[in-house]
């Protein structure tokens, strides 16, 4: 076949085995193949289907030869999709293999979490037609596995299951917020939360003098903070209303996320370039238009929670694909970077630069596992892939952002750049910390769970002090309104309460 001189010949069979399979799937409606029943079929991404035939020499296209005459010249990746107006997945995915082939059995670490997203995805998008419950998402994907199912068989022969699935003869008393029956001892005494959850620790970054923080309803901590139950498809964007109505803010203000300078760091390598091609994945788009930022703030009255509350109702949520990566590098087309360091990158725009995209759900940004092996190079490897799978969807797709692999051990996020309101974001793998404290019981964790689950709305755990007020001057303003309320002054509590605020700490649904 055209192409195949330098694949390696136990790359070939495969070759073969899809190019039959491709053909085999001509019909009216698909003339041409079906390129989508093939990816099905081997379990693997629409892009290398496209890439194989193309090194097959099965399909072929102007574009195609194009894109080869100009490598073939001595052009690079970039340099050929600026020459000819498409990007750099585009390229990518019309260029033949030119010695081995990813065939699915020899999976990196990478490919096996791209393809456990790709399954969570796919059931989950269907849940929205189907009105299934997260619970029943996330079983359907577990029970999906082969293994798992052994391993259920198994505990109902020894009695430990019955026929629903459900512990059985088991004493949990040593296994408080066991929240998951599929998980062994060892991961259960780990307090390990359901898998579709997150657990948000967001806590305020300006400290309470001690003095201070019973007139803020603080009692153990030394700021004002919430524990968050959230699902992990959440986008940031959605987040950010999430935030505002527990902490008690109108949704008034501009505000941004922020990686920490660790994990800036980290993502980037200290690099200009690495940042670059980050923009449209893990950051937002640096020449944006500013009215952007305001695109789904569509409120025209009514009650001001009720309309913030839909910002973060799922089961589906809504994101802005403006600032999706597909939008961003065609509005950015052949734009160069003119900075040497990520310092001098803050000088340079308006808007900064390393501000988070919030199209990005919660797990494609914080990683929860600290085991997890940061590997660079990894990252990048499996970015590369996962933004040409993204080329091959359509834009109303979900999938036609590309995927990111969760890093950042926490996030910052700023609310009203005047009053500053800053807080740190840090995602926890269990709740133990809140049951020692004896904040919560195990039976409050698993009503909370079940709510997010059923109702698919975000849940305060637990709630340390009282809301926040909009255009109060920030923390000391914050307390000396609140010591002014103590001392009875009744405008300051007239005007507090005309923001919305009140004295009373808030748990459960939000």
């Amino acid at each position: 076949m055209k192409g195949m001189k330098g694949i390696k010949e136990n790359n070939k069979p495969f070759i073969d085995q899809v190019v039959d399979f491709y053909i085999s799937t001509v019909d009216e409606a698909h003339p041409q193949g079906n390129m989508s029943a093939v990816a099905d079929q081997f379990g693997i991404t629409r892009a290398k289907v496209n890439k194989i035939l193309i090194t097959a020499g099965v399909i072929d296209s102007p574009l195609h030869r194009d894109i080869m005459e100009l490598k073939e010249q001595g052009y690079e990746t970039d340099d050929i999709a600026a020459a000819l107006g498409v990007s750099a997945a585009t390229v990518r995915i019309n260029i033949p293999y030119e010695k081995v082939i990813y065939n699915g059995e020899e999976k990196s670490a990478g490919a096996v979490y791209v393809e456990e997203y790709r399954k969570r995805e796919k059931v989950f998008l269907n849940s929205v037609v189907r009105k299934k419950t997260d619970r029943e998402i996330q079983r359907e994907i577990y029970m999906s596995d082969p293994e798992n199912q052994a391993m259920l068989n198994l505990m109902r022969e020894q009695g430990l299951l019955d026929n629903q699935g459900m512990l059985d003869n088991i004493d949990i008393k040593d296994d408080p917020v066991h929240l998951e029956p599929f998980f062994t001892v060892e991961e259960s005494k780990l307090f390990k939360m359901n898998p579709d959850i997150m657990l948000l620790h967001i806590e305020l970054d300006d400290e309470i003098p001690e003095e201070d923080r019973a007139l803020c309803g603080v009692e153990h901590g030394k700021s004002i903070s919430r524990d968050i139950l959230v699902h992990q498809n959440l986008p940031l964007h959605n987040l950010h209303y999430v935030i505002n109505q527990a902490f008690g803010f109108t949704n008034s203000h501009m505000h941004e996320f922020e990686l920490s300078s660790v994990d800036l760091k980290w993502v980037t390598a200290g690099k200009v370039e690495n940042w670059k091609k980050l923009v449209g994945l893990v950051f937002k788009n640096p020449l944006r238009d500013e009215d952007l930022d305001f695109w789904d703030d569509d409120y025209e009255g009514g009650s001001p929670k009720k309309w913030m509350r839909s910002k973060y109702t799922g089961p589906g949520y809504v994101k802005c694909y403006e600032e999706g990566y597909r939008n961003v590098i065609q509005e950015l087309g052949n734009w160069k970077v003119r900075a040497k360091s990520l310092e001098e990158l803050l000088h340079k725009y308006e808007s900064n630069p390393f501000s988070v995209n919030e199209v990005l759900s919660i797990y494609n940004i914080l990683e929860l596992d600290p085991s997890y092996p940061r590997s660079f190079d990894e990252f990048y490897e499996v970015l590369a892939e996962n933004i040409e799978d993204a080329a091959t969807y359509p834009d109303d797709s979900t999938l036609s952002q590309p995927w990111v692999r969760g890093f950042a051990k926490e996030l910052h996020y700023t609310y009203d750049f005047g009053d500053n309101w800053q807080f740190t974001i840090t995602p926890k793998y269990d709740a133990e910390y809140l049951v020692k404290d004896g904040r919560v019981t195990e039976k409050g964790i698993r009503e909370a769970v079940q709510r997010v689950c059923v109702l698919a709305r975000p849940v305060i755990l637990a709630a340390d002090g009282y809301p926040l007020i909009d255009d109060c001057g920030g923390i000391d303003g914050y307390v000396e309104t609140l010591r002014a309320i103590e001392d009875g002054d009744k405008d300051s509590k007239a005007w507090a309460e005309g923001m919305g605020w009140k004295k009373k700490i808030d748990k459960g649904v939000l």
